[in-house]
């Protein structure tokens, strides 16, 4: 997947987080938050959590819930 980077430069922008270290929730106003479906078939996945170098892992499924996300199919064809 390539990284959408209008909108990584636009969470820059508004909330200071760092290209590489947008967090999926905890922002002063809320995002919009895509799961690619490929992703609910591992039992745990890595998310950035406010640095570049600052991650967490959870289930798919925690973080589709707690972040509010779309599950939707974001492959190009």
């Amino acid at each position: 997947m390539r990284p959408i980077t209008n909108w990584s430069i636009g969470c820059f922008e508004s909330d200071r987080y760092a290209i590489g270290g947008v967090p999926l929730f905890g922002h002063a106003t809320q995002l919009r938050v895509f799961v690619d479906p490929d992703l609910l078939q591992y039992d745990e996945v890595w998310a950035a959590a406010g640095t570049w170098n600052d991650n967490f892992g959870a289930t798919p499924d925690d973080i589709v819930r707690v972040a509010g996300g779309v599950v939707t199919d974001l492959k190009r064809v």
